[in-house]
Parts: structure tokens; sequence; C-alpha cells
């Protein structure tokens, strides 16, 4: 029996790069909202969203039923403790920031 390597390799290879968590060096949390929220100049409806952090490329993506919502520009700041969950900050009805869970570095919004 032989066993071809190559197929294997590419699919691998796919399905590494395809992760945008895992290309981009970010985490990912859900969130549900029960009012209006804004990020950024989206204003978002109540209801559950992913919140993809990318710290590499200082921006926050935002997917709701797995279609991308908003691409919002953010910049990494260092928290003085590890957030003890994942979560948003607000100001008023505005997300301000991007807290994971044991985290000590954060995404702000610009």
């Amino acid at each position: 029996m032989r066993i071809r390597v190559t197929p294997f390799l590419a699919v691998l290879a796919v399905s590494v790069l395809s992760c945008p968590v895992w290309a981009s060096g970010g985490s990912t949390t859900p969130i549900a909202f029960g009012n209006l929220v804004a990020i950024g100049h989206t204003l978002l409806q109540p209801g559950q969203y992913q919140f993809v952090a990318n710290f590499d490329a200082n921006q926050i993506l935002v997917e709701r039923d797995g279609q991308l919502i908003a691409t919002v520009p953010a910049r990494e700041v260092t928290l003085n403790h590890r957030s003890k969950r994942d979560g948003v900050v607000l100001n008023g009805a505005h997300i301000y920031e991007l807290q994971f869970a044991g985290e000590s570095r954060a995404l702000e919004v610009d």
C-alpha cells in the first residue's frame, strides 16, 4: 500500500492559511448585545456577533452569521492586569475596547 503525502500536505496548508485567527495572530470571542451599539462607524443591531482581534494588522473584524459586518481600525494596548473574561468596554453605546480572558493586551478602537 502506498500513501500519497502530497495531497495531504496541500489540504493541511489550505486549512491553516484559510483560518483568519491562526493567520492573523489574534483571538476570537462571541458577544451578544441586547441594544443597538456602535463600533467605529458601524451600528450593530441587537444580536450575537463574533469579534476577531487581529493584533498583527491592528484591526477588529466583526462577523454575524458567518458574514463580515465591519473591519475596524484599532491599536494594541497593554492592560494593568490580565482580563478576567472576554468582552467589550463600552463608552455609552460605543465599543471602546476589546478584551480577552487571560490576556494582558487588548485592542482599543481608533
